[in-house]
């Protein structure tokens, strides 16, 4: 779940210290970090109303905890990705 972002500057710094992370992750070859990371970063773009972006970044995520195998992660990427369609009125 996001956080109750009350200003723009937390929403940015959310945006920044998520992308830092996954640069993190990245670097250091943790795939499941990575994963959580792109799911986070998919939350992020999400409350800022890039519905596209979020949806790729979450669909990446699902891809890789299908990967390694982690059910709960997936299942975590699936909700966002329910909520993604739930806020641009496209849930069937």
């Amino acid at each position: 779940m996001a956080p109750n972002l009350a200003t723009r500057e937390q929403a940015l710094a959310w945006m920044r210290t998520t992308k830092q992370a996954l640069d993190i992750y990245r670097t250091l070859g943790d795939r499941h970090g990575e994963a959580n990371a792109l799911r986070n970063l998919g939350r992020v773009r999400q409350v800022a109303g890039d519905f596209t972006e979020a949806a790729e970044l979450v669909q990446q995520a699902l891809d890789m905890f299908r990967t390694l195998g982690d059910q709960l992660g997936g299942a975590c990427a699936l909700r966002n990705l329910r909520a993604r369609r739930e806020s641009t009125c496209c849930f069937l």
